[in-house]
């Protein structure tokens, strides 16, 4: 799911996933996977209220 790259010009890039859940708003340490390779990751759910965004998202930022 493209976003509008404000992460990447923050020097956070995020991958965008769309909420299929009903899951808390917060700030989770997460681990994401990509072709069977693990990744410690941080995962924000909620809405973007800095940039006065009220539909509810997963981001996650992927450390490499």
């Amino acid at each position: 799911m493209q976003g509008k790259r404000r992460g990447k010009e923050l020097g956070y890039p995020t991958a965008n996933i769309p909420l299929t859940e009903d899951i808390l708003s917060g700030i989770y340490i997460s681990i994401t996977q990509i072709d069977s390779k693990e990744y410690q990751s941080i995962t924000f759910i909620g809405a973007a209220e800095t940039f006065n965004k009220k539909d509810r998202k997963a981001e996650t930022h992927i450390f490499n």
